[in-house]
């Protein structure tokens, strides 16, 4: 099995899904990383999730790959 096969869809530590966040910004019209950081939706803990929350706000995307573009 390839490493792709594997993905990262939430945020382990609020154990909430990037699409459960997505659905979240969207009911309280938030629009920016630093907006849902500061609601504690996700990030505020290991950060692991950061890069991804950060794509998926940027991308609209709520699954990636392990290793994928959301590290860079």
């Amino acid at each position: 099995m390839s490493s792709t096969a594997y993905t990262v869809n939430r945020c382990i530590c609020h154990n909430r899904t990037f699409a459960e966040i997505k659905d979240l910004m969207k009911q309280h019209d938030v629009t920016t990383f630093e907006e849902v950081l500061a609601k504690d939706w996700c990030g505020g803990n290991c950060g692991l999730c950061r890069p991804y929350v950060a794509q998926m706000i940027q991308s609209g995307q709520t699954s990636f790959p392990i290793g994928g573009s959301a590290h860079s």
